[in-house]
């Protein structure tokens, strides 16, 4: 069945990115594209790893095929087959910015950062493994560990509510401003506040890599925007554009090793990078017997991110309006930390969208949530290649984020990932461009 789920979701990226130039700015290419790898190295069950069960093969299966239609839907029914097309980009002034919000929570964000930091190092030169640092830090607040216990509710609601969906925003507003913006200082500042939140973060956090992989992301995806786009000085320059991101690659993949070296040794690089990326289909198997037999949430699961403060909120304010299906949904966010065994050693947390769309409604929720998603990606970047702008830029890759972390979970299921769109609306106001 591993066979047949890699070339169905071969044919699916076939179709996708057929005849289509820069294919891979375009979500659906993308989310294929990832898919096809995991599905193709799941084939191989290296280190030990259990074979996925065939049901998880057909509902990852499922899953492409409804957001593959969902996407096509609106890409039919809109004709944007077409390629990027210049004389449809408008711009927003870069004075649109609010660059004081960004320098005051990049500030508090970094302090923030450093002070974790050096409860890191205090612990890792205490004896402490990384990888349990970072199982700390990965806890919810309340928890009794070295990390969280020391802070207070007001410090975890700036936290939460400003840094974290911030740390997502900052890096496509630097890269984006790097080649489009006008003001060196400016770039220079966005990008140091950029770059200081990843090493600090990503230490603070226990050696979390995936930030590395985002931060490479939006600047590919800056560039390549930018260059389709603008006639400036990207044309004029591409050679040293191109040696900047050439830096960022080696930079990033360097820190990457530094940090795998960290937290289990250069020797299980390998091992690390195919684990990722291919135990989604075998921890889905691992988790369906019990999905089978849990009571749906509705919605409320997939959408945590939309209504989980209100309902905190609301429960603290003891105002008994609160439903009973919010507790049952964030018992299944806790859930998906559990580790089970997947052969290869125990592992959590990449139990792929599927686990919530199946915990809120079966095979149906699977189908209907998955077109749905696909449908609003696609609406949205139908109008994101008509109007380029670093606002829209911005919600492009938090969308892309979304679809690079699809292995592991939805993200619309993440409280953090919902406000970071609502702050994209308090950093930029409407400022056209006279033309």
């Amino acid at each position: 069945m591993s066979i047949i789920a890699t070339l169905v979701s071969l044919i699916l990226l076939f179709f996708a990115a057929h005849k289509r130039k820069n294919a891979l700015l375009i979500p659906l290419v993308v989310f294929l594209l990832l898919w096809t790898v995991i599905l193709f190295l799941s084939c191989f069950n290296l280190y030990g790893m259990h074979p996925a069960s065939n049901e998880a093969y057909t509902l990852i299966m499922i899953m492409e095929a409804s957001f593959f239609l969902g996407y096509k839907i609106v890409e039919w029914s809109k004709d944007t087959s077409s390629r990027f097309n210049d004389k449809y980009v408008k711009h927003l002034e870069f004075s649109s910015i609010y660059f004081y919000i960004i320098y005051i929570i990049g500030f508090v964000t970094i302090i923030f950062n450093i002070v974790d930091l050096i409860l890191v190092l205090k612990q890792y030169s205490a004896g402490i493994p990384m990888w349990q640092i970072r199982n700390w830090s990965l806890q919810p607040f309340g928890s009794e560990n070295p990390i969280l216990s020391r802070r207070s509710f007001i410090e975890e609601t700036i936290r939460t509510v400003l840094c974290s969906p911030f740390t997502t925003l900052i890096h496509p507003i630097s890269c984006y401003y790097l080649f489009n913006g006008d003001n060196k200082k400016r770039k220079i500042m966005l990008m140091l506040i950029s770059i200081i939140i990843i090493a600090t973060g990503s230490l603070a956090g226990g050696g979390g890599r995936l930030v590395f992989i985002y931060y490479l992301m939006c600047l590919y995806f800056s560039y390549k925007v930018s260059k389709i786009t603008s006639e400036n000085e990207i044309k004029k320059n591409s050679k040293k554009y191109k040696r900047i991101f050439k830096f960022a690659i080696f930079v990033s993949i360097t820190s990457i090793l530094v940090y795998t070296g960290i937290r289990t040794g250069i020797s299980n690089t390998f091992k690390q990078v195919y684990t990722y990326l291919a135990m989604p289909p075998t921890l889905l198997s691992q988790w369906l017997p019990l999905l089978k037999v849990s009571t749906h949430t509705h919605g409320y699961l997939s959408f945590f991110g939309t209504h989980s403060y209100l309902f905190r909120f609301l429960k603290m304010a003891n105002i008994g309006i609160v439903p009973s299906v919010y507790d049952l949904s964030y018992q299944y966010i806790i859930q998906a930390e559990n580790f089970l065994n997947i052969g290869s050693g125990v592992s959590n947390a990449f139990v792929t969208p599927i686990y919530y769309f199946y915990l809120d409604g079966g095979y149906l929720f699977v189908i209907l949530a998955s077109a749905f998603f696909g449908i609003i990606i696609s609406y949205f970047y139908t109008n994101f290649r008509k109007q380029i702008n670093i606002k829209s830029f911005a919600i492009y890759l938090l969308i892309m984020y979304g679809i690079l972390v699809s292995f592991a979970r939805i993200q619309t299921a993440i409280p953090a990932y919902i406000i970071s769109f609502i702050l994209v609306y308090a950093i930029f106001y409407k400022k056209k461009k006279n033309r």
